[in-house]
């Protein structure tokens, strides 16, 4: 006799057999600060329907969050910008195949204290003066940045090297990844950066959308003018708008989770995935991430369901176009 029938004998006999049964394992999740909420809002809910299926979601930042994931370490990784190629070599050398999903969009934000009377957009080529190596020890104040804002010391916050938003502002600002200054308060807890920036006067940071969101009355979010007045003329503040149409650039962005294949032959695993896929739209408001726009959620599913390997950014060109098209390719 099989151990499911012989399980269902049992539950009939007596209920207390049946509530025996010990729970699965946990789901592990880790990797990105901003993905966060997002992935925690969605285990709480899963879990209250699936009281067998426990998940476990911690955040360690997308680089540290993708070394434990190519190590086989866990079962799913968040990450707030794509899987890089020395990623992708790590996963291959150790046999980690991956399927990778897009759950939603952020908008990388550079916020000032409340105080701040002057700062109320800033250029892309400013903020590169402000944030590249280059900088360092030699922009120091404000009026460095823009002759008629304060000849006062400017105090520096914004996340550190394990952190998939640092990833992606140097590249996309500074034109590399890690191209950055290094005289500044990093850390990897987006919570330290928002209560650093509120706390001085003379502060700005760059954050996750979600954690400005989530402190407005202590801070001020700065609009950003990427000087191309085809896609949004002047400068543009962050927004589920201004993301949804596509006129917050470059700091706009999308968020993934990638799932072990492997280890997406426990059942309760890839059901977490699939509902993860469902109703990330549904949680991100109250996460404070955007979600994606028409049949992406049920494009992104598809590839779940197929066990699509691989990342979606390999086609020529993959960083110009927007998951949604990539979805579709």
């Amino acid at each position: 006799m099989t151990r499911p029938i012989r399980l269902l004998i049992l539950c009939a006999l007596t209920a207390t057999a049946c509530r025996a049964q010990p729970p699965s394992d946990p789901v592990t999740l880790d990797g990105s600060s901003t993905v966060y909420p997002l992935a925690d809002a969605v285990a709480r809910e899963f879990t209250k329907a699936n009281r067998r299926m426990p998940v476990t979601v911690t955040f360690s930042g997308t680089t540290v969050g993708m070394v434990k994931f190519c190590h086989g370490l866990l079962d799913i990784a968040t990450a707030s910008r794509p899987i890089t190629v020395d990623e992708q070599k790590a996963c291959e050398t150790a046999g980690v195949s991956f399927v990778e999903l897009p759950v939603g969009h952020d908008a990388i934000t550079v916020i000032v204290n409340a105080k701040n009377t002057w700062a109320s957009s800033i250029t892309v080529p400013e903020l590169r003066t402000l944030w590249e190596p280059q900088a360092e020890k030699r922009v120091t104040k404000w009026s460095d940045i823009r002759k008629d804002w304060p000849a006062r010391d400017i105090k520096l916050f914004g996340p550190g090297k394990e952190s998939g938003t640092f990833d992606y502002f140097t590249e996309v600002i500074n034109g590399g990844v890690d191209a950055s200054r290094s005289d500044y308060t990093p850390s990897g807890d987006d919570h330290v950066i928002v209560d650093g920036v509120a706390g001085d006067e003379l502060a700005l940071g760059y954050v996750g959308y979600g954690y400005f969101e989530r402190n407005r009355q202590r801070l001020k979010a700065v609009a950003v003018d990427d000087l191309d007045d085809h896609v949004g003329q002047g400068p543009i503040e962050p927004s589920p708008s201004s993301v949804g149409r596509g006129l917050y650039r470059p700091l706009s962005r999308p968020l993934f989770i990638y799932l072990n294949v492997t280890r997406a032959r426990r059942p309760e695993v890839v059901a977490f995935a699939r509902y993860f896929v469902r109703n990330a739209g549904q949680f991100s408001s109250q996460a404070g991430t955007m979600p994606l726009a028409g049949a992406a959620y049920q494009l992104a599913e598809q590839r779940l369901t197929r066990m699509t390997p691989g990342t979606m950014f390999k086609v020529p060109r993959a960083a110009e176009l927007g998951v949604e098209d990539l979805l579709t390719r």
